[in-house]
């Protein structure tokens, strides 16, 4: 039950990533084959797409440690 609530929280948070950094990367391209001068804009975006990921897989290595410290301490405490 809770692993699969998890695996839908991940899956939400991961389509948001994905359609806010599309957006981005696709005017990124758009931009990019007219012009150079937004290439510095370009790489900032590719930087909060590295960023946004790494924030992502943080929170849920966060939530799987907290949880199962929560679990390893409960059954230590039925024993």
């Amino acid at each position: 039950m809770e692993v699969s609530l998890l695996m839908d929280y991940r899956h939400k948070i991961h389509q948001h990533i994905l359609s806010t950094n599309s957006s981005w990367l696709h005017h990124c391209k758009i931009k990019d084959e007219l012009s150079m001068v937004t290439s510095p804009i370009c790489s900032i975006s590719n930087m909060l797409v590295f960023f946004n990921v790494i924030r992502f897989l943080l929170v849920i290595l966060y939530n799987h440690t907290v949880h199962t410290n929560i679990s390893f301490i409960y059954v230590r405490k039925i024993t």
